[in-house]
């Protein structure tokens, strides 16, 4: 094997490189930013060894390490300027901190971190591929090469010697080319040249060389500009003594001499072959007309080919003395307001609104900015400052594509002049800037109206081991009656406040169609088909349904991780993200094992006559510990019942790719994780109507241990090893199950009114509810329906109900409230009792009591009593107050004996004794 690889080596280092007779990499150097290393950039020089100018616009830099691919680039800009002859290019990475910056300014900066010793560059037309090696470059692509150190390609042999401190040289000024890198480069001290240095000619015939261009001159209408200069020099010139005629362009003029001298044609004298580099100072003239003013210097005589310098300026006019002022604000809404201002004295102005986070951004006097009042599509004095309006008017300018619940700062900037000639005030004035927060909800990622029905407490992780995590859970403060775009995944609590909705596949279901439809998509979007999931809420701005999604190999999914679902959407129609919650629950992160750690557990799959994609929950006790209409508990994992011809791929990802090897595709069967810490097991499954939330099946098991095959879940430790429930064990197509949570009861009260009871009650949550029947007893045992109350079915926000008994009984009366589902299920709230019309008694139970007693009172109109307890020798044991007609006392600490309760009312006092 090490034989194949040598003869690999060899047949890639002997690879034909043809003589490049235009552009050369001439320099290198990749120690820049290291600890010991002389500058902080690296870099890659080029040089125009031929006798023409050459275009290098689209084509590229390429790097790759010593033995591996070309796999890093840089294109240059369709922008980059014409490289004269004998000219160079410098091109460097972004400058570190810590060292020396560069001796020079770099034409172009890139991202490619380059070694400094072991590696190789190659430069040449668009046709270039990264991520391959030279071998496998189209034909004529590269236009020169260079390996060094101990790199596996090269022309002929690598350069040795480059370090930290030492670059790579080409010879003879970068002119010497034969094709052996070894012999063609030598090292030194780093020291680049760039556009900004005097060309060097690669030709022993006349050259004449001029540099560098010309641009960024300005002055004011009517006022010659500063000066700025360049270099001209020559090289085997003819006919000396003689002169080299410099003509400056129109709008300029030329001399050889700082302040004065100026005209439009000068000559530079050369008494021999060669000519020394001659400074000539150029600037705009005082007459110049208003705007970008450019043109090309020209070069001629000496018997060298014409040379032409660019040179480029602007004449401005003057600059407005007033800025504007007032900067008001109207019609403030979540992504759209009105800007009103005053004006100043300028001809013009533009309207910039950025972030107030952001840096702003001044305008560049002689640049023309392009308006557009969506902020989003509008011209930038500079990285997110947004220019809404420009012109001569004023306002209110109408802006929109904002971002709902931020911050934005306003500026006006007055200016004179038209297209080139721009003359910017950026002063500041009175409410200029100015700044104002959109309403609504930031988009950055808040735990705020995303509230659980359900949701498991554990999911798995790992990149081969998925399994998918599914919860119900409720949406509410949208907009009434719309439709949303929406999809899911999971955060840690360190994404809160970014904008970024965290990691994970989605499972996006589409609630607008029915039935709906699913798809699993790794490719996200709030636009593109295939990359979110809809619904649509109802009028009260709410929606409840089903969600989930999958873990990948992000970092958020670390064992032991508590991961929060979270859910990123935007109205139908919109092309931004308007929103991202997290849900108010998270989910503990297991690792499939065979150890029984806090972050360990086990496979469980099983088969089921569970209709395809309705989700299925696990729970460690039979009833979800449903106690007073309340689940008081959460699922340990919650899954969705396999329907492969529903569940699609999109944006690259299939469904099941990745998955815990084992894993059931067989519809309508389940697959999850149960933790390995679980004394209870799991006894109870269900299924859930993934439209509705709705139970529609479930079967329990009283310890844990399913019968057919032994199945015991209570503290497992197999890992990916799974645990099967039989389809015989576990149908889950029907049974009396409870439900997910069909309403939640924040508050049941009754309360005396005179000859009435008043009985109210609130909801902050109702799943698929039918109605509410309040009904009475006088023992506590027999009940009748008291009078029923329709409910609004399905609600995400708070709803307050009540009734009246205008009749109640003389003596106790039980109140309690049933609460029905639109299948027929019902539970029962706590039992509230009122004693009404009882003479002047107090009545207390039970007598003898143990550990608690009852009191019922017989107040009026809520007012307030106090509640004494004596022992026998009168010492006051306990003392409360109470507006309600019931209280009870805990008498679990008093010793045994008798006692005296003393009730005093309105300045009335009952007693009553009781034995303890």
């Amino acid at each position: 094997m090490r034989y194949l690889l040598a003869i690999v080596f060899l047949m890639a280092s002997a690879i034909s490189f043809s003589q490049s007779t235009t552009v050369v990499i001439s320099q290198v150097y990749g120690g820049g930013g290291s600890a010991t290393g002389t500058y902080n950039a690296d870099y890659v020089e080029l040089h125009n060894i031929s006798t023409v100018d050459q275009d290098i616009s689209g084509f590229k830099i390429l790097y790759g390490s010593a033995t591996g691919n070309l796999s890093a680039s840089y294109t240059f800009p369709a922008t980059s300027p014409i490289i004269p002859s004998g000219g160079y290019v410098l091109v460097a990475t972004i400058a570190g901190i810590g060292l020396a910056s560069l001796p020079i300014t770099a034409d172009y900066t890139f991202a490619i971190a380059m070694s400094g010793t072991n590696g190789k560059v190659a430069f040449g037309n668009a046709t270039m591929t990264s991520g391959t090696t030279y071998a496998l470059q189209p034909a004529g692509s590269v236009i020169d090469f260079i390996g060094y150190g101990t790199a596996n390609e090269s022309e002929n042999s690598a350069c040795a010697g480059l370090t930290s401190t030492k670059a790579a040289f080409r010879n003879n000024n970068g002119c010497d080319d034969t094709n052996n890198n070894s012999t063609d480069f030598t090292t030194a001290t780093p020291a680049p040249r760039s556009s900004a240095t005097l060309p060097i000619a690669c030709t022993s015939g006349p050259l004449l060389s001029a540099a560098p261009a010309i641009t960024g001159l300005t002055t004011l209408f009517g006022v010659a500009s500063a000066e700025q200069t360049f270099s001209v020099s020559g090289n085997n010139l003819t006919g000396f003594p003689g002169n080299i005629i410099v003509t400056a362009p129109a709008n300029f003029e030329i001399s050889l001499t700082s302040g004065s001298g100026f005209s439009s044609t000068i000559n530079v004298p050369f008494t021999s072959a060669s000519l020394t580099a001659t400074t000539i100072y150029i600037r705009i003239i005082s007459s110049a007309t208003l705007g970008t003013v450019s043109g090309t210097i020209s070069l001629n005589g000496g018997g060298a080919s014409v040379v032409n310098l660019p040179a480029s300026g602007s004449v401005l006019s003057n600059e407005p003395t007033t800025q504007a002022s007032a900067i008001t604000f109207s019609n403030v809404a979540d992504n759209s307001m009105d800007i009103n201002w005053t004006n100043g004295n300028g001809s013009s102005r533009i309207v910039v609104v950025h972030l107030t986070s952001t840096t702003p951004a001044l305008p560049v006097d002689g640049l023309s900015y392009v308006a557009n009042t969506i902020t989003t599509s509008a011209g930038t004095t500079g990285t997110g400052n947004y220019v809404v309006f420009n012109g001569t008017g004023s306002g209110p300018v109408s802006i929109t594509n904002l971002t709902a619940g931020t911050n934005y700062t306003v500026n006006v900037y007055e200016y004179n002049g038209t297209t080139g000639a721009e003359n910017y005030l950026t002063t500041t004035n009175t409410n200029n800037p100015n700044s104002i927060s959109t309403t609504g909800i930031s988009p950055v990622l808040q735990k705020v109206n995303f509230s659980s029905v359900s949701t498991p407490l554990y999911m798995g992780s790992g990149t081969s081991t998925r399994i998918p995590t599914m919860y119900v859970a409720s949406l509410s403060n949208l907009t009434p009656n719309t439709t949303y775009h929406y999809y899911t995944q999971a955060a840690t609590s360190a994404d809160f406040g970014a904008a970024a909705g965290g990691a994970g596949n989605s499972i996006l279901l589409d609630n607008t169609v029915s039935p709906l439809t699913i798809t699993y998509s790794s490719s996200l979007s709030i636009i593109t088909a295939g990359g979110y999931g809809k619904f649509t809420t109802n009028a009260q701005g709410s929606f409840t349904g089903s969600f989930g999604f999958i873990h990948t190999s992000n970092a958020r999914f670390a064992v032991g991780n508590f991961v929060f679902p979270t859910i990123t959407l935007t109205s139908e129609g919109n092309t931004f993200i308007q929103y991202r919650f997290a849900l108010n629950d998270s989910i503990q992160v297991l690792q499939f094992a065979v150890t029984s750690g806090a972050n360990d557990g086990t496979f469980i799959r099983g088969t089921s006559l569970a209709t395809s994609g309705n989700l299925v929950a696990l729970w460690k006790s039979v009833d979800g510990a449903f106690v007073n209409n309340q689940v008081t508990e959460r699922p340990l994992s919650m899954t969705i019942a396999e329907k492969p011809a529903v569940i699609t791929g999109s944006g690259g990802s299939i469904w099941r790719t990745g998955f815990i090897t084992g894993y059931d595709s067989t519809i309508g069967s389940w697959n999850t994780i149960v933790p390995n810490i679980n004394n209870e097991g799991v006894r109870l499954i269900q299924q859930i109507d993934i439209a509705t939330g709705a139970v529609i099946g479930c079967n329990s098991d009283a310890d844990g241990t399913w019968p057919t095959g032994a199945i015991n879940t209570t503290n497992p430790i197999g890992g990916t090893t799974s645990l099967d429930i039989s389809i015989d064990d576990a149908p889950i197509d029907g049974g009396s199950c409870f439900k997910i949570l069909p309403v939640k009861l924040s508050l049941f009260e009754v309360s005396k009114g005179f000859d009435r009871v008043n009985i109210i009650w609130q909801t902050a949550q109702e799943i698929n509810m039918k109605e509410f029947i309040v009904e009475r007893s006088v023992d506590g045992f027999h009940w009748e329906t008291l009078t029923t109350v329709m409910a609004t079915g399905n609600n995400n926000m708070t709803r307050n109900y009540s009734a009246t008994d205008f009749h109640p009984n003389t003596g106790i009366n039980f109140y309690r409230l049933k609460s029905v589902s639109i299948t027929g299920n019902y539970d029962y709230s706590i039992i509230k009792t009122i004693l009404f019309k009882n003479a002047s008694e107090i009545l207390i139970a039970p007598n003898p009591a143990t550990s608690f007693v009852n009191i019922y009172l017989n107040t009026n109109n809520n007012s307030q009593s106090k509640i004494q307890v004596f022992d026998i020798s009168g010492k006051l044991m306990q003392q409360l107050s109470t507006n309600n007609d019931f209280i009870q006392i805990n008498t679990s600490l008093f010793a045994k004996g008798l006692y005296t309760i003393k009730v005093i009312e309105n300045n009335k006092v009952n007693t009553k004794s009781v034995i303890i």
